[in-house]
Formats: C-alpha cells, sequence, structure tokens
C-alpha cells in the first residue's frame, strides 16, 4: 500500500543519512 511505501521511504532516508551519504542522493529518496 501507499502507507506501507512511505514507511519504507523514510526508513531508508533515517537509515542513509547516519552513513553520510550524499544529500542530492536522500533528496532522490524523498
Amino acid at each position: 500500500s501507499f502507507f506501507m511505501l512511505v514507511l519504507l521511504v523514510t526508513y531508508k532516508v533515517l537509515w542513509i543519512i547516519p552513513l553520510g551519504v550524499d544529500s542530492d542522493y536522500v533528496i532522490y529518496q524523498v
């Protein structure tokens, strides 16, 4: 469902940020 997709994207962003990945990549994930 759409709600689960939002949760997955949010989880990915929260997981990526601490890894220090390019901010551009994080923006694309949103």
